[in-house]
């Protein structure tokens, strides 16, 4: 289950970076394409966030592992909201980066705190989540300057 996981995440990444650059050069299918990664990032963090391994966890792990999921799915609804032009875009990305703040604040205190290392099914909820929040930084670069 891991693997396809991991390969549900990592396929919605590619596709995802893939629309931004068809989105950056107004090729078709740019649409599709962003809706079917952002589809896919949303249902691996969704999956990610009803996972055993992430209620085995106790603590603070556990709760960076659910602020991580939760953050993550409202990040790129909002990010398909406002790529589309749909109504309430603009308020909904400024609330997911609120979250994301909240996360990165979680994550702070558990670096601090907890001396071991963490579970590598958070290790690769952070990786894909700084993969996605890294495509869209690269988007609104590109589109800041053209």
């Amino acid at each position: 289950m891991k693997k396809i996981e991991n390969f549900l995440g990592l396929f919605g990444f590619i596709l995802f970076f893939v629309a931004i650059f068809f989105k950056f050069y107004h090729y078709p299918g740019a649409a599709i394409l962003r809706l079917a990664g952002t589809t896919l990032g949303i249902i691996y963090f969704a999956t990610s966030f009803f996972s055993k391994d992430l209620y085995s966890l106790k603590g603070i792990e556990k709760m960076n592992g659910m602020t991580v999921a939760l953050a993550m799915i409202f990040f790129l609804i909002s990010f398909l909201f406002k790529t589309n032009h749909w109504p309430g875009g603009d308020i909904l990305l400024e609330i997911s980066l609120l979250t994301i703040a909240i996360y990165m604040l979680s994550i702070i205190i558990s670096i601090f705190s907890v001396d071991k290392l963490y579970n590598t099914a958070l290790i690769n909820r952070f990786k894909f989540s700084i993969l996605y929040f890294a495509a869209v930084l690269i988007m609104f670069g590109m589109r800041a300057y053209s």
